[in-house]
């Protein structure tokens, strides 16, 4: 979980108030195409830090799907131009 810059084990079912780092009420959801429909990790725009929605177990589980998945994001500006 290092690699998504999250500290600590503790989930947030729903998007936090405040970031419990900063205290900055400048908190986002973080979709992960493939991942899962809807939001996967909650991220604070101030500190940057990130925070699990799900347990540990579970946010592994589902992005271990996105491990083999390529997204061509050029060839997608053909579709939506």
């Amino acid at each position: 979980m290092e690699k998504f810059s999250i500290i600590g084990s503790k989930n947030f079912p729903v998007i936090p108030e405040k970031c419990p780092y900063c205290e900055s009420s400048n908190v986002h959801g973080i979709e992960i195409l493939g991942a899962y429909d809807g939001d996967l990790l909650w991220e604070c725009a101030d500190c940057m830090l990130r925070m699990l929605k799900f347990s540990i177990r579970k946010t592994i589980s589902l992005l271990e799907k996105t491990e083999e998945l390529y997204y061509d994001m050029e060839s997608a500006k053909n579709y939506y131009a």
